[in-house]
């Protein structure tokens, strides 16, 4: 089994207008030709008003099938 993490820190830009901190992990579990994908959100809100960061997990649930729909076609 073979596993891969790639963190991303996010230190400038318009999403740290809306929080404290916002780290982005990706990791991949591949076994054989399975891989998992899992995507990891750690995020502190600048205030409760602001919502969680919904659209931008959507946004890469998206790309992942996208990724994945590629892979497969080839």
């Amino acid at each position: 089994m073979e596993n891969k993490t790639v963190v991303y820190k996010l230190i400038e830009g318009d999403i740290m207008e809306l929080y404290k901190s916002f780290t982005v992990i990706l990791h991949v579990d591949t076994k054989g030709e399975n891989n998992l994908v899992t995507w990891t959100f750690e995020y502190e809100k600048m205030n409760e008003g602001i919502q969680d960061p919904t659209n931008i997990m959507d946004f890469l649930v998206k790309v992942t099938k996208d990724i994945e729909t590629h892979h497969l076609q080839q």
